[in-house]
């Protein structure tokens, strides 16, 4: 999303999404955290967070705010979407780099948090991608993200080291005012 605000977002999980936790922080819109478990997904948020969002009423926030809701269809279907895949592939998959600009790309050695690593350069754009020398996991995107070309860095960690989710315990439905 490129529309000026500064997000922060911490992903960990499967790639498929089927297992994980996104956490996102976007300033005044608030902060919230979304679990996915065996096709369900839960959502903790701020005040903010659920105004911003949902465009739940003052009062409605207030009830939600903290609490892990479990998302109605509408907002599930929504969240679907949002994967550890999809990310990459957005940030740095195949429609990102062509096989014509990945054959000017520069690459170099380099350690990443003390490990040996490889940079590989995009000669047109300047946009790096970090991959650890042994594994060939990408560690880092620095550069142009996707289609909207906003400028950020990616830097992934824990890579097959993320404990199992569960359903949160004490998990509320949402309010029927928020849809199915």
């Amino acid at each position: 999303m490129n529309d000026g605000i500064r997000q922060k977002t911490d992903l960990t999980g499967t790639l498929d999404g089927s297992n994980q936790d996104l956490s996102v922080s976007r300033g005044a819109d608030g902060s919230a955290t979304v679990r996915t478990v065996d096709g369900g997904y839960f959502v903790k948020g701020d005040k903010a967070f659920w105004i911003s969002t949902t465009k739940a009423p003052e009062a409605t926030a207030l009830l939600l705010a903290g609490k892990w809701v479990k998302a109605p269809g509408s907002m599930a279907d929504s969240l679907s979407g949002l994967t550890i895949r999809s990310f990459l592939d957005e940030s740095i998959g195949p429609g990102n780099i062509t096989d014509a600009e990945l054959a000017k790309a520069t690459t170099r050695t380099t350690t990443f948090d003390g490990k040996p690593a490889y940079v590989i350069t995009d000669a047109k754009t300047g946009n790096t991608i970090t991959l650890d020398a042994a594994t060939k996991y990408v560690l880092q995107f620095d550069g142009e993200q996707g289609t909207s070309k906003t400028k950020g860095k990616v830097t992934l960690t824990g890579w097959n080291q993320q404990p199992t989710l569960t359903v949160p315990p004490g998990a509320i439905s949402a309010p029927s005012s928020m849809g199915n």
